[in-house]
């Protein structure tokens, strides 16, 4: 399948991103681009609360039930638009000539890492390997199946037996609706290119203009800069495919700048700090950048509330570990607003008022602790037995951004890395942007904590099964703007010192030479590029990329090598379409479900989601002749077919011994092979 081909899927998965995510928050009073960023958000909070009602009425997930749906979500919008106070959040605005680069900042991001991945993963129609898509693939394709998108439970034929599971659905729901245009890996491939290309790398735009409103330029390298980083999206995202974490996290950002936004054109936050980069620009944003005045009312921040909250909604619907992810970059927000609002209070002598506004932020911090220790899902994931590791590598890599494992210098990135610490004090030395330099504190701390040995401190990762990857992957996104910031700051550091110079030498006072800023933004960002080889192009490409796509790279050893899986697919004309097939997903038969079209008995490689027949027959099915109950449970779940493949590594036929060595002279016929793997019919227990 060509890219050409793949591209009415993209087309129709970015539609339904954005357009009505876009129209709602526009309906609620945002504008700009802080409507497009949060567009996303918007609609994964109303996709997968709508999953959830439309399984309560019994209505199937299809494209009909959910275009109804958000033509119903969008009345409501325009009827609260109409009886909500009036009032627009939005940020100042930029010259055509600023949004210009912007575009082009874009563009560059986005274009640098798309050909790395393009081409490392060879085609639209490439099949993810890794352990977490085997997962993702074949919960889409069950929503494809079942018409039940609901994160209560629509997933539970994932589980076995178990019924009721939770599980946030609402990525597997958005692949099920693209699907219907080509495949579910299709669907699922170009869901995870738009992610990381388009969703995340909007938001970090509109996270940068509401950091610095009236500076144009820091918005438009932003983007150039997260695309020099690996751990997101190339690892996270594009190689282990941790596909709803992965959409939490590239849906921050613009749901962070629609909260800061909203909260600035509410409480006029923005009015104290002073200059940002010390331009005349920032000089006027101090002054009051949202043109919101310290006293205004309340009310007027009642659908820029919602809006944030609602978008907020859809950071953790995609999945529930991104209320932490937005605990670090909101709460320092919130908590800076706060303590300028509590001392406000408190010099008017409205001492009860001041305390609450001040400690708000810290409280809701401190109960997100406390949930770690209290909670039982979240104590389970805090006892995750997740490998342990040094906080000094940790602390190393994530100040310099060198990655977990590759085959670059961890210097590479060395250029991008000292622009995030000059952000950092930039960001500090501001009063209205300090919070940014905290929320990296605490990501970096999170990410050394996750990633050390094992302590009463690790658990308190626990939102993030105290693994190094995920907490890491925060770190880009924060990163990000604050290397913007700093390239830009010292831009106009040289852009004054040559000003301050000729008018020394007794030049024309007060002439500034405007060309000098962009020629070092422009030359750091050309040395950065450079030094890190293309911002480490080569193993983007044929590191992270290839190696979960492509059966002689990965990782891990390959379910399917490129034979099987052309044998797999060609199981869709030769299986029935609820044809149940037995096999070990380890050896491909995972894939007869998502790339063959038929239902894997066993759907996943993770044991914990087997139940008791499952294992069984995992444990005892070549034992068919002399063991009556083999037959029995074949007939109760409807098993036809056998899907066989002894090729794997030792390990997989130890784990599932009754699986592999299989007699199959009587018994069963033959109807498809490929590769090492074959599929049979089973007519032993007729």
């Amino acid at each position: 399948m060509s890219w050409i081909e793949a591209l009415p899927t993209a087309m129709a998965l970015l539609a339904l991103l954005y357009l009505p995510g876009w129209f709602g928050l526009r309906l609620l009073g945002v504008r700009g681009i802080l409507a497009v960023a949060g567009a996303p958000a918007a609609a994964v909070a109303v996709l997968a609360l709508g999953a959830v009602v439309l399984d309560v009425v019994g209505v199937a997930w299809t494209p009909a039930s959910v275009a109804l749906l958000l033509v119903v979500v969008l009345g409501l919008c325009a009827a609260l638009g109409r009886v909500l106070p009036s009032g627009t959040v939005t940020l100042p605005p930029l010259t055509r000539r600023a949004w210009a680069l912007v575009g082009i900042g874009l563009l560059v991001g986005a274009g640098v890492q798309a050909a790395a991945y393009l081409n490392g993963m060879g085609g639209p129609d490439a099949v993810q390997q890794i352990y977490d898509p085997v997962f993702h693939l074949n919960a889409a394709e069950t929503v494809l199946r079942t018409g039940n998108a609901s994160s209560l439970g629509g997933l539970d034929s994932m589980y076995g037996s178990r019924t009721g599971v939770f599980y946030p659905a609402v990525w597997h729901s958005v692949v099920a609706l693209g699907a219907r245009l080509s495949s579910v890996v299709v669907a699922t491939n170009m869901l995870m290119l738009l992610t990381g290309l388009v969703v995340w790398l909007v938001g970090i735009v509109a996270l940068a203009r509401a950091v610095a409103p009236r500076e144009g330029a820091v918005a438009a390298v932003a983007p150039v800069v997260a695309s020099s980083f690996l751990i997101f999206p190339a690892n996270l995202l594009v190689l282990q495919g941790m596909f709803p974490y992965a959409l939490a996290i590239a849906l921050t950002p613009g749901a962070v700048a629609l909260v800061v936004g909203a909260v600035e054109r509410t409480v006029g936050a923005g009015v104290p700090g002073g200059a940002i980069l010390g331009g005349r620009a920032d000089r006027r944003a101090s002054q009051g950048m949202t043109g919101a005045r310290v006293d205004r009312p309340l009310r007027h921040g009642v659908r820029g509330a919602l809006a944030a909250v609602v978008t907020s909604a859809g950071v953790v619907a995609a999945q529930p570990a991104g209320l932490a992810v937005l605990g670090l970059f909101v709460l320092p927000f919130l908590g800076q607003v706060g303590a300028r609002r509590g001392l406000r209070q408190w010099r008017q002598g409205r001492r009860t008022s001041a305390v609450l506004a001040a400690g708000a932020g810290p409280a809701v911090a401190l109960a997100l602790v406390a949930a770690v220790f209290a909670l039982p899902p979240l104590q389970a994931m805090a006892n995750f037995a997740a490998g342990e590791g040094s906080r000094r590598l940790a602390l190393f890599r994530g100040l310099t951004f060198s990655t977990t494992i590759g085959w670059t210098s961890p210097w590479a990135n060395v250029v991008v890395a000292v622009l995030v610490l000059v952000g950092v004090v930039v960001a500090a030395l501001a009063g209205r942007t300090r919070w940014l330099s905290v929320s990296w504190l605490l990501t970096l701390g999170v990410y050394v904590i996750a990633a050390g040995p094992n302590n009463v401190l690790r658990e308190l990762t626990g939102f993030w099964y105290k693994s190094a990857d995920r907490t890491f992957a925060m770190l880009p996104t924060v990163a990000a703007v604050l290397g913007a910031l700093g390239l830009v700051a010292l831009g106009r550091a040289a852009q004054r010192l040559l000003t301050e110079s000729r008018a020394g030498a007794g030049a024309r006072h007060g002439r500034t030479r405007e060309w000098l800023a962009p020629v070092v933004i422009v030359g750091a960002l050309a040395v950065a590029f450079v030094t890190s080889g293309a911002f480490r192009y080569d193993e983007r490409q044929n590191g992270w990329t290839a190696w979960g796509f492509q059966p002689d790279r990965i990782l891990t050893p390959a379910h399917a090598s490129d034979d099987e899986l052309a044998m797999i697919r060609s199981l869709d004309d030769v299986l029935p379409d609820d044809a149940v097939v037995l096999g070990d997903p380890r050896n491909g038969a995972a894939f007869v479900q998502s790339v063959g079209g038929a239902v894997a008995y066993i759907p996943h490689v993770n044991p914990s989601s087997w139940d008791e027949d499952q294992t069984y027959l995992k444990a005892n099915f070549d034992q068919w002749r002399t063991d009556p109950a083999v037959c029995g449970l074949l007939a109760a779940h409807d098993i036809e077919y056998f899907y066989a493949d002894d090729s794997g590594p030792r390990a997989w036929a130890e784990a599932s011994p009754g699986l592999y060595d299989v007699d199959t002279s009587t018994g069963f016929e033959l109807v498809a092979e490929g590769g090492t793997a074959r599929v049979y019919r089973i007519t032993a227990c007729g």
